[in-house]
């Protein structure tokens, strides 16, 4: 009989560094190709290419292993009934709002923070001048290629090495944060990727993780192309901290306590499923 697939918290940490190895190599190859065969190529192409060599080349290495190793690997895609989907979507809006409430606190007037704010703000604004290949490797591939990463293959094998569920949640929420680099991001990443892991746990579904990372990647990038909303926003996020910082904790309070009850009505609705885990 075929081992199962698993992974601890050190082998989980190895394979993104190997994965991010592989971005970063895949980056530098593709420019050299480039510029050395003089190739004229479509912003949007590039991107999208650029995007997708490393998660490619990884899941075929793996693939490779696993082969190899003879492993039983499994990402589950099982089919759930659609009365859960709002239940989902309000779990994913309550873990947005929440993110939103701890961006408006997280400092942006101290030096470093604004600094680095101002490049991530300026990072949106340069995305906006090609938005196809904004929406479509936002929209489509990131949420393929992440959601099969960091909740089909990192938490999957988390969970089959019998680590506690919420654990292995919270470590990949975490991983997923730190992949974006940047303080707000990474707060979003951890909130939201929360949300995507327990709904992953819970339906055994990776189409729902899927359907919710490109839902939460529309409603941002619907704000990304709104150039005069990203000024907006910025100085309201200033007013907000300098002025009425109290009544964000109410309205994160708030969030809070419906994403807590949203995410314990979902664990009950799909218990026959996730008891599967442990079968």
């Amino acid at each position: 009989m075929n081992n199962k697939f698993k992974l601890g918290y050190t082998k989980a940490v190895v394979l993104l560094a190997i994965l991010l190895s592989i971005a970063v190599t895949s980056m530098n190859c593709v420019s050299f190709v480039i510029s050395f065969f003089n190739v004229r190529i479509h912003q949007d192409i590039l991107v999208s290419i650029s995007y997708s060599i490393p998660f490619i080349v990884f899941f075929f290495i793996i693939k490779y292993q696993i082969k190899k190793q003879k492993l039983s690997f499994k990402i589950y895609n099982e089919p759930y009934s659609l009365k859960i989907y709002p239940l989902m979507l309000l779990m994913m809006i309550s873990g947005i709002f929440i993110t939103e409430e701890l961006y408006l606190i997280l400092p942006k007037n101290i030096p470093f923070f604004e600094e680095l704010y101002k490049k991530v703000e300026n990072s949106l604004v340069q995305q906006i001048d090609n938005p196809d290949s904004l929406i479509f490797s936002i929209i489509i591939l990131a949420p393929i290629f992440e959601e099969l990463f960091f909740r089909g293959f990192l938490l999957n094998g988390l969970i089959k090495n019998n680590i506690y569920p919420i654990k292995a949640i919270i470590f990949t929420s975490f991983l997923f944060g730190i992949t974006h680099m940047n303080p707000w991001q990474f707060i979003g990443g951890c909130i939201i990727g929360s949300v995507f892991g327990i709904v992953f746990f819970c339906t055994r579904s990776i189409y729902n993780c899927i359907f919710l990372h490109s839902i939460n990647n529309i409603l941002a990038t619907c704000v990304v192309l709104n150039k005069n909303y990203l000024i907006e926003h910025y100085n309201y996020h200033n007013y907000i901290y300098n002025n009425i910082i109290q009544s964000d904790y109410l309205t994160l309070l708030l969030f809070v306590i419906i994403l807590c009850i949203s995410t314990k009505i979902l664990i009950e609705e799909t218990e026959e499923k996730w008891k599967c885990w442990y079968k």
